[in-house]
């Protein structure tokens, strides 16, 4: 047997193990991610100012505004800096799943699905999924 791991390595996204639902919403979303989603806004409500999270803090802002400066492409509306929701979703589910590895497929059941969960709504990105496979 050998195993691979998926991860993350952004800090407002998560892997996560779940059962694939063939039933969707209106909007193409599987149902169970959106009973997920309702019950995180109630548990950790998505930031919308500055005032409904302490993060980001005044030094984290000014950081963020000379990384703007100094990096081509990164965005330097500080709007897109208000997610503490996010971050803290992603610490909540973490960043990577491990599976476990049996004649070259994945041991997940029938109906489990990896999925990979980006918890930053405020700006569109590439994001980067990593994998370590191990074994024979």
């Amino acid at each position: 047997m050998d195993f691979c791991v998926v991860s993350s390595q952004h800090t407002t996204c998560s892997v996560i193990f779940e059962e694939f639902v063939h039933d969707k919403d209106w909007n193409g979303d599987e149902l169970l991610q959106v009973d997920l989603n309702h019950i995180l806004e109630k548990i950790i409500p998505r930031q919308l100012t500055e005032s409904d999270y302490l993060y980001p803090g005044e030094k984290h802002v000014q950081f963020l505004e000379e990384l703007s400066q100094q990096t081509p492409g990164y965005p330097n509306d500080l709007t897109t800096i208000l997610n503490a929701d996010a971050h803290m979703k992603a610490s909540l589910f973490g960043s990577n799943e491990t599976l476990i590895i049996k004649d070259g497929k994945p041991l997940i059941g029938s109906v489990g699905y990896i999925y990979f969960v980006d918890w930053d709504q405020n700006r569109k990105r590439q994001r980067t999924c990593n994998l370590m496979m191990m074994g024979n």
